[in-house]
């Protein structure tokens, strides 16, 4: 190997360490790129992107509908908790009975205010 890095250095006029650096970058540099495209070759089959599934009725339904998700009883526990001015803990019961994530039982919530006024 020695002969081979010698003779390279004297080719191009750097020194034989130098030479040694350059070919490790450079058979270190195509490694990688072999590998990367190993592994990216697997992913060919699956897309990029994913559509998430439709949502609920509920969910989409609930903030424009002031009764939304909840029965008759889970609203009046929901409204004494806002007339009680627990807001936040008028979320976490719609989240209890419903189901619903943070988000949309936080934009339920503000809609019932506003639909009471």
């Amino acid at each position: 190997m020695e002969p081979l890095l010698q003779s390279l250095a004297d080719a191009l006029g750097i020194a034989p360490a130098t030479t040694a650096l350059l070919v490790g970058l450079v058979l270190g540099a195509g490694l990688v790129w072999t590998l990367r495209g190993r592994r990216d070759a697997g992913r060919g089959a699956r897309p990029t992107t994913t559509t998430s599934p439709p949502l609920p009725f509920a969910t989409r339904t609930s903030p424009q509908v002031p009764n939304g998700p909840l029965d008759d009883q889970g609203r009046r526990e929901v409204e004494a908790l806002l007339d009680d001015g627990h807001a936040i803990d008028a979320i976490k019961r719609v989240r209890e009975l419903t189901g619903l994530g943070l988000k949309e039982a936080k934009d339920y919530v503000d809609a019932l205010r506003r639909a009471r006024g």
